[in-house]
């Protein structure tokens, strides 16, 4: 499957393709004390497959979580908002670095379809920290693991 870069994404709650930035949704949720963690991209209600449902593909109502269109944290001001929100405290930074990887490395979240099944074949053996995010090494990944 062929993703356009930067436009279609997984959603993390059901699974199927996001088609545009702008039918996506992020959101996460926030802690008593108030942490954020658990952010995920998913389809915004009007776009979901499961849109006549309570919740679509959003979190529980009652789990608190705060969430805002995708397409605010797309391109170069969607990136500022990102970084800016990994200053602030209590925020999981992995899963937010994740996020940006998401919206901001081209080819990413096609090749992190794959991620698993190239970690097993040894695919990045030797790799330096920020190569398997390479772009060359994001295209061989799909061109061997894609269908």
């Amino acid at each position: 499957m062929k993703f356009e870069p930067l436009q279609q994404f997984i959603c993390d709650s059901c699974g199927e393709i996001i088609k545009s930035v702008d039918e996506g949704w992020l959101e996460w949720l926030k802690s008593a004390n108030g942490e954020k963690y658990a952010f995920r991209i998913v389809h915004h209600r009007l776009y979901s497959p499961d849109k006549d449902s309570h919740n679509a593909c959003y979190y529980l109502e009652e789990q608190k979580a705060s969430h805002m269109h995708l397409n605010y944290y797309a391109g170069p001001d969607g990136l500022v908002e990102l970084l800016t929100f990994m200053e602030r405290p209590l925020i999981d930074k992995n899963e937010l670095v994740e996020i940006i990887y998401r919206l901001h490395i081209p080819h990413y979240e096609e090749a992190r379809m794959y991620w698993d099944k190239a970690l097993n074949d040894n695919f990045f053996a030797g790799a330096s920290p920020s190569l398997p995010y390479k772009q060359d090494n994001l295209l061989e990944l799909i061109e061997t693991y894609g269908d």
